[in-house]
């Protein structure tokens, strides 16, 4: 009993402390983002390019400041970059989808399968860091 109480004097004199990696300040909790890619049929264009549609929900004190989109098919790939200003994705708590089109950097898209790669970055102000969200699907490309 004396070396437990020696002990917890010690922590308390030398200012040290085991406390859990995500303890903060009381009530306030690790902000949360997903994103998914909505796995419907995307839309091979006219113009070359696939439309497909992703979806993202964000607490309001994030800021979604960039948002990749990859498309990759056979021979074909294509990406696609958007950044802020304006942000990529409104951070309200509620769930969000757009649609987004990649058009093919090599090759040619077609109808039939495709792998869709989705990434938004987030910032966190009041922790003063980045936070990723990542998600992938393969879907269904269907002519317009």
């Amino acid at each position: 009993m004396i070396i437990k109480a020696a002990f917890s004097a010690l922590l308390a004199v030398s200012g040290v402390a085991f406390l859990p990696a995500s303890f903060g300040a009381a009530g306030e909790t690790a902000p949360t983002a997903k994103v998914r890619v909505v796995e419907r049929p995307a839309v091979l264009r006219d113009d070359g390019g696939v439309r497909v549609i992703v979806a993202a929900t964000c607490d309001a004190r994030l800021q979604a400041f960039e948002m990749g989109v990859s498309i990759t098919q056979y021979q074909a790939a294509g990406f696609l970059l958007k950044q802020a200003p304006p942000a990529v994705v409104q951070c309200d708590g509620l769930r969000h989808r757009q649609r987004v089109v990649a058009y093919p950097d090599e090759g040619a898209f077609s109808a039939g399968r495709a792998n869709v790669s989705l990434y938004v970055g987030f910032y966190d102000p009041a922790q003063d860091r980045d936070l990723a969200r990542r998600d992938s699907a393969t879907v269904a490309v269907v002519q317009n």
